[in-house]
């Protein structure tokens, strides 16, 4: 699968896996001939659909009509920091989609990685839905707002300052008793090909 993305990223963008000087576009896209041609299918290993059965305890879910699309994040200069902005859900939180998986085809170091959780997120959209009751669908902009605006630490996050002071703040010292979300979690340091599962209404945002 890495191969077959690197060789779409040389024939795309005339990025070469072995010379860095090339990987000038941070953020590459148009790679959705991938998607079509089935180079992810594989992402669907006997060990993760056996995961996701286990999850509501039955086979029979809806199988998606792809494996995704590529999300390629090349690295780019400067001190990590929390993001200010891009946070998101994918789908309106009273969708039918109940779960996410992440495949990672090469090494992720810490703060390395090109998405960004707000790790305990998903309880406050629940708690977001329940007030707003069943006629909201629960888009992604209106529950960002909501849940931003009715926390102080979290408005917090969208203020910019020093990164090493944000990242102390938001990421080293624990979860935000108050809300109760773990902060920001940089990504995850990852060896090789591997899968993280996610909550769908967990807020998420890209990230050099």
């Amino acid at each position: 699968m890495a191969q077959a993305l690197w060789s779409e990223l040389a024939r795309k963008h005339r990025v070469s896996r072995e010379r860095p000087d090339t990987w000038t576009i941070a953020e590459p896209r148009g790679l959705g001939a991938l998607r079509k041609a089935g180079a992810f299918d594989r992402l669907a290993s006997p060990s993760v659909v056996a995961a996701i059965d286990a999850l509501p305890g039955r086979a029979d879910w809806p199988q998606p009509f792809s494996r995704g699309d590529p999300l390629v994040t090349f690295p780019t200069p400067g001190v990590w920091d929390v993001p200010l902005s891009g946070r998101h859900i994918d789908f309106p939180a009273r969708s039918a989609l109940l779960l996410k998986w992440l495949g990672y085809l090469a090494p992720v170091e810490p703060a390395g990685g090109g998405t960004v959780v707000l790790a305990g997120s998903h309880r406050l959209v629940a708690h977001f839905l329940r007030r707003a009751g069943e006629a909201e669908p629960g888009r992604s902009p209106t529950v960002r707002d909501a849940i931003f605006d009715a926390h102080p630490w979290l408005n917090g996050i969208r203020r910019p300052g020093p990164a090493t002071e944000r990242v102390a703040r938001f990421v080293e010292r624990g979860a935000h008793r108050r809300t109760g979300l773990t902060p920001h979690a940089r990504p995850p340091p990852l060896r090789g090909s591997s899968e993280s599962r996610t909550h769908p209404p967990l807020r998420h945002e890209r990230r050099r």
